[in-house]
């Protein structure tokens, strides 16, 4: 940004987040799920649809198990999946209904073809083999390309809540996605994904001169005494980042803050101006969850996505190159 031709600094402040978990919906109530939400700070969630992954067959030799799966993309295509042989008891494994069942000690036990993905990227995650790293990059972008139809959170003022026991209780809008897509997408998926939101940095644009050192100093001032500014508190935190991602993504079945900054939590906006913050952004980074996210203004899909607004204005602006740089 061409700071010397502005009459004042500009200042922004950026929220991201530093872990993720997508999520088929039924693992919203696995034990531990609400003491391992609240523990990772996961308070944002993402209700997505993406494509449906069916099992095929399985089978097991002195390789592993092959999991034979199809995703539906313009189609039906076939994508096998290798797991360890010591992850299934091959006497108790069988496949029915799309899915992988298996009965051990403890019960009947299923899997879809989505979680047994998951877990093979995970093993997978340090090999940086080419063929490896080809694997995991094709297996994300065929199974886990989501469209986000909602966006939420679930950090009460008064209770605090985890984005899975938020989802738990009974979310109407999760449920209304679910019916949507059991009815009407046959060939689709719902997947949540939750995440947690942290303050990325801030960034001060400005020249020195007569007119403007006062100011830029009073504002160089606040962020060496206050990094995160009025982010500091938690829940303003969490607010900033909801509204963000409702903003970019603009999910369909979101009412509130799609104007977001110019309609909508305007005490978090009166927050940040009046110290002095001109810009917020907001960045997202999915790979953790193994997940790609559909931008609906670029028409393409991937897992890191930036952007910031001018909060006086609302003018959405377009992330710059390097690292924490913007175009405003």
């Amino acid at each position: 940004m061409d700071a010397v031709n502005r009459k004042s600094p500009t200042q922004l402040i950026s929220v991201t987040n530093l872990s993720s978990r997508a999520l088929v919906p039924s693992q919203i109530y696995d034990e531990g799920m609400e003491e391992w939400g609240k523990a990772s700070g996961n308070h944002i969630y993402l209700v997505a649809i993406g494509p449906r992954v069916n099992v095929v067959s399985a089978t097991v030799d002195a390789d592993g198990w092959r999991i034979e799966t199809e995703y539906y993309k313009d189609g039906w295509r076939p994508r096998a999946i290798r797991l360890p042989a010591s992850m299934f008891r091959s006497a108790d494994a069988s496949v029915a209904d799309g899915v992988l069942v298996h009965r051990g000690d403890d019960g009947e036990s299923r899997y879809t073809a989505v979680q047994l993905a998951r877990k093979a990227l995970d093993l997978a995650r340090t090999d940086e083999s080419l063929r490896a790293r080809s694997w995991k990059k094709h297996t994300i972008s065929k199974f886990f390309d989501y469209s986000v139809h909602y966006i939420g959170q679930a950090y009460g003022r008064k209770v605090r809540k985890s984005a899975a026991k938020r989802l738990a209780d009974g979310h109407e809008d999760l449920q209304k996605v679910l019916a949507e897509v059991n009815d009407y997408h046959r060939n689709a998926d719902v997947g949540v994904i939750m995440m947690d939101s942290q303050v990325q940095g801030r960034e001060l644009f400005g020249s020195i001169g007569p007119a403007g050192n006062e100011e830029l100093g009073r504002f160089a001032a606040n962020l060496i005494a206050s990094p995160d500014g009025p982010l500091e508190d938690k829940g303003l935190l969490i607010d900033a980042a909801e509204a963000m991602l409702i903003r970019y993504i603009q999910p369909k079945m979101n009412e509130k803050l799609m104007e977001f900054p110019l309609k909508d939590r305007p005490g978090l906006v009166k927050s940040l101006l009046d110290e002095g913050i001109t810009h917020l952004g907001i960045q997202i980074d999915l790979g953790a969850s193994y997940a790609i996210l559909h931008d609906p203004a670029a028409g393409t899909s991937k897992s890191q996505h930036r952007f910031a607004v001018n909060l006086s204005t609302g003018e959405r602006e377009v992330a710059g190159d390097a690292p924490l740089a913007w175009q405003m």
